[in-house]
């Protein structure tokens, strides 16, 4: 149950890249593998409070911040825009905003999380659920066949 991939479950376990995704198909025709299969999942699903899509969404709304729903450019310089006028989940992607007060006036700082650190989360997390046909659109299906 580590990734919740059967391609990469079979590897692990010992079957050729050629045929693990075979493998894992025909071992969840297993009644056993099955049972114990869906048992497991039901159970992390339980256990987490937290679940993947709202991490993925967290990591969206950082990844795909942008600097200008924060700060206002205009002939006087940079201001920083009334919280209050930024939407609540682009607030999120705040990491930090601080000021310092100078002789001539008052500094302010806006400190965003790294985009990069969330998009290349976001990437590791699509090559996780991406087999040899490309993407599956993030979606866990689980099928079971009998072969004969």
């Amino acid at each position: 149950m580590k990734d919740l991939n059967g391609t990469k479950a079979a590897i692990r376990a010992g079957y050729s890249k050629n045929t693990a995704r075979f493998q894992a198909s025909r071992m969840l025709t297993n009644d056993n593998i099955y049972e114990h299969f869906v048992k497991h999942f039901n159970k992390l699903i339980k256990k987490k409070e937290v679940g993947v899509t709202e991490i993925l969404e967290e990591l969206k709304i950082v990844g795909f911040s942008n600097i200008t729903d924060y700060l206002e450019f205009d002939n006087d310089g940079v201001k920083l825009k009334n919280s209050k006028k930024i939407d609540r989940e682009k607030l999120k992607a705040i990491e930090s905003i601080k000021t310092k007060e100078l002789e001539n006036g008052v500094n302010k700082s806006l400190k965003l999380y790294s985009k990069i650190g969330a998009l290349s989360r976001l990437l590791d997390y699509l090559e996780l659920q991406q087999d040899d046909d490309g993407p599956n659109n993030l979606t866990i299906k689980i099928t079971r066949k009998r072969i004969k």
